[in-house]
């Protein structure tokens, strides 16, 4: 199995590439690309990791920081790297890190902070963030010159979405569930640099974290919702309302988008020394998060 996910991760690297190059051949820089298609496209295989408990599992709570974990990853490591030859430009408007991204990190602590919480609250959080994500993208979201290629993202990142993953953790080797959704989200970041330079892979990077948490969201309150509906329908006598409980870990993705949107917003007005600590101190807490949840 762990075999057909990776061959379907290389379909879509590859698709994503030939889209990079589509836009590139058509003229110019394509906003959508970076802020739409590219990370939902490697943001939905995580879908295919949640799991259905009355508390958060391993394996949710992996799916829901893989993005924070790749972007913020991937972003800060591209910040050790010498520093570009538009480093020092004038700061742009289209530089700004859009206000979604904290917004969402700080929803994400909220939530943490509640421990625990019906099932519709977490449909409503992601409404908040499905309006905020709306309200940041750009009015072009066409993808001329290169229509057949995100088809065949969007296939690709389907069909890593539904295959089945191995189980374990890190510790029973190349079975890790998010082992082949990590991987491929990073190396599609990597591309988006090699393409676009280090402004492109904070701008996907970011939308990579976001969107990550946001279909994560999705999948868990629908999945519970409805469970609970049927259980409800069942036991006519117990009602109420299905709760998700173990939200408290919700902190760790939630930290890791502050701090990739701290990073992001400072990188351009910072030394390039305290850039560099800021981006180190990132990846540090990238490496004990996954380390973190390794030993889970």
């Amino acid at each position: 199995m762990m075999l057909v996910q990776v061959a379907i991760g290389i379909v879509l690297l590859w698709s994503i590439r030939g889209l990079l190059r589509a836009a590139a051949l058509s003229g110019g820089h394509h906003r959508s690309l970076l802020e739409t298609w590219i990370p939902a496209v490697l943001a939905l295989p995580v879908v295919g990791l949640i799991e259905h408990d009355r508390t958060l599992t391993t394996a949710s709570l992996t799916a829901m920081s893989i993005g924070p974990l790749v972007g913020a990853g991937v972003v800060a490591g591209w910040a050790l790297r010498p520093p570009p030859v538009d480093w020092q430009r004038a700061w742009h408007v289209d530089d700004r890190v859009p206000l979604v991204w904290p917004v969402v990190g700080v929803l994400l602590l909220a939530m943490a902070s509640a421990a625990e919480l019906p099932a519709y609250t977490l449909l409503a959080a992601l409404g908040v963030g499905i309006v905020c994500v709306w309200a940041n993208q750009p009015r072009d979201r066409s993808c001329q010159g290169g229509g057949g290629w995100m088809l065949l993202a969007a296939a690709a990142s389907v069909a890593l979405a539904g295959w089945p993953a191995g189980g374990g953790g890190l510790a029973t080797g190349w079975a890790w569930p998010g082992l082949v959704p990590g991987f491929t989200a990073a190396c599609g970041l990597m591309l988006v640099g090699l393409a676009y330079g280090f402004r492109g892979v904070i701008i996907a990077g970011g939308w990579l974290s976001v969107m990550g948490v946001l279909v994560s969201l999705a999948a868990l309150g629908f999945e519970h919702l409805e469970g609970g509906i049927a259980e409800v329908t069942r036991e006519i006598p117990r009602g109420g309302h299905p709760v998700i409980g173990g939200l408290g870990q919700l902190a760790l993705p939630g930290l890791l988008l502050l701090g990739t949107s701290g990073l992001a917003a400072g990188c351009g007005r910072w030394s390039r020394g305290a850039t560099r600590c800021a981006a180190g101190g990132l990846l540090l807490a990238v490496l004990a998060a996954v380390l973190m949840l390794a030993a889970a």
